[in-house]
């Protein structure tokens, strides 16, 4: 600090010693032109003018001598040193000023800090508080989700036991009325009735007739496929007729005429492949009556799609021989029928 201030005063001397040389300067030149003036100028009222400039002149000298002796004694050294002291103390004044405000402002910033930590605190303790109350609360949901499968999966296994319940009772009341179980295997001092039972398998009369009901779509047995229609073997019935074909009128035209529609009913078999015979039934129509008939189908083609007797036979020996349930023996050879492996057995 002391270094400066005597730069200070160095710079302020020499810019003292330039002003003062400058003074000088145009004190020399004043006294040049008031020389030069005196010189051409000439009249009375010439030289009232040039005693007024010279007066004017003498006192700016007077002026500038004066200033040339305080700067050579020092005195306006002074009068600018003790004016920048005034300003600096000012200046320290204000610093300490603004110090002081500072202070204030640094006490207040760290009056600020410490409640900002402590707000921070109060918001992490209640952040973790909430995450709390959310663990709380999703802990009871997946308990809830876990309970809701350990139910579902005792429902499922409670139905499971019941269905194999069901099918035990089931199996239970069936003897030889309603099953291929022999009489011999029914128990000991079984009453049952050999005839059809009153109410088959414990169920409650319904009311109804046996049989499909009015409005029931009903079950056909599988139709061949277009497969098995390019080997079907079709089978004209030549039966005896109910009727004489042979009878004529008057004129001797037949009496009996084959129309062209016919009936159809086929039988399945089997030996080492699947054999399916359609037998075709013509229709026949009397031209005086109007009445039509048609020729018999074999006695054992009843149904639109029979099975032979070979079918029955494999079938009786699985059940009696080899102890197969019904249910079984249609799932076995439902690999012969065309819709989907079902075989339309009746139990």
């Amino acid at each position: 600090m002391i270094g400066r201030n005597t730069q200070d005063d160095f710079n302020r001397r020499m810019d003292m010693h330039r002003q003062i040389g400058r003074l000088q300067e145009e004190v020399s030149r004043q006294k040049q032109t008031i020389c030069s003036l005196r010189e051409t100028l000439d009249g009375s009222v010439l030289k009232e003018d040039l005693a007024k400039h010279d007066r004017i002149f003498l006192d700016r000298i007077a002026v500038l001598e004066t200033e040339i002796d305080d700067l050579k004694s020092g005195r306006a050294m002074q009068r600018a040193i003790s004016a920048e002291q005034k300003k600096t103390a000012k200046a320290y004044e204000k610093c300490d000023s603004l110090r002081r405000q500072i202070g204030k402002l640094k006490s207040g910033l760290e009056v600020q800090k410490r409640g900002k930590e402590k707000y921070r605190q109060k918001w992490h303790d209640k952040d973790l508080e909430l995450s709390q109350y959310r663990n709380q609360i999703k802990d009871p949901k997946m308990e809830i989700g876990n309970l809701n499968e350990t139910i579902d999966a005792q429902n499922r296994v409670i139905a499971d036991y019941v269905s194999r319940i069901d099918s035990l009772q089931h199996q239970k009341n069936k003897d030889h009325t309603d099953s291929s179980i022999p009489t011999s295997h029914d128990p000991i001092g079984s009453s049952a009735p050999r005839g059809r039972k009153h109410v088959s398998n414990s169920r409650t009369p319904s009311g109804k007739k046996p049989g499909k009901q009015p409005g029931a779509p009903g079950a056909r047995r599988p139709q061949p496929s277009e497969a098995d229609l390019q080997d079907i073997r079709t089978i004209e019935c030549s039966g005896d007729l109910p009727f004489n074909p042979d009878e004529r009128d008057e004129n001797g035209n037949p009496i009996w005429v084959r129309t062209g529609n016919f009936r159809k009913r086929r039988e399945v078999g089997f030996r080492v492949v699947r054999e399916w015979k359609e037998y075709v039934s013509y229709e026949y129509k009397n031209i005086r009556t109007g009445e039509i008939q048609y020729s018999p189908f074999p006695p054992t083609i009843q149904n639109e799609v029979n099975y032979s007797p070979q079918y029955k036979a494999m079938l009786l020996y699985l059940q009696e021989a080899c102890n197969v349930t019904p249910r079984k023996c249609a799932a076995f050879w439902g690999n012969f029928s065309t819709k989907k492996g079902r075989f339309l057995l009746s139990e």
